[in-house]
């Protein structure tokens, strides 16, 4: 994988800022898929690539979509064809509490399918897209609330037919 233009005093990731990243991809990615491991930023909310290269792989709805990707570009492109650029500064509103625990259970299940369907883990519980959290009622008192974690798989674009149609009518091959 190729650094572009980063400093090694610029290269620490500030943790306030990489919450979901410190606390919960990194671990995971340290034990599912290693191979990631060397990416600063793997939930930067930013990425690019190639249409070609975009096109062959499967996205994930919600929060999952870049470690998806990330996985399957490390499956499927050489280790000089992936890089990262640093960016500067990007500033992101701070999410509450409980917005990043949805966040990272999103994460969560998209690496956990992911692994499943490597053969990296044996089993995927049934109940894997329902999410407790807890709201203070009165500041004594909590209410939990089940939430649904949005994490579809959708197909890689080269196999939607209607896509196909569009990009053959606008004349690309």
């Amino acid at each position: 994988m190729k650094n572009k233009e980063l400093e090694p005093e610029i290269m620490v990731a500030d943790p306030i800022l990489s919450r979901v990243t410190e606390l919960m991809a990194r671990p995971i990615i340290s034990v599912f898929f290693p191979e990631l491991k060397d990416f600063i930023q793997p939930l930067s909310g930013e990425y690019g690539g190639r249409r070609s290269i975009l096109e062959k792989m499967q996205f994930f709805s919600g929060y999952g979509v870049e470690m998806a990707l990330l996985i399957q570009a490390v499956e499927t492109l050489r280790a000089e064809e992936i890089g990262q650029v640093y960016l500067w500064e990007r500033t992101h509103k701070l999410q509450e509490v409980p917005a990043l625990g949805r966040m990272s259970a999103c994460i969560l299940h998209t690496v956990l399918d992911m692994a499943y369907a490597r053969g990296r883990i044996g089993f995927m519980p049934d109940h894997h897209f329902l999410l407790r959290q807890y709201i203070s009622e009165k500041s004594s008192s909590f209410k939990p609330i089940d939430l649904r974690i949005s994490n579809d798989q959708l197909p890689p674009m080269n196999s939607v037919s209607a896509y196909l149609n569009q990009r053959v009518s606008n004349g690309f091959t």
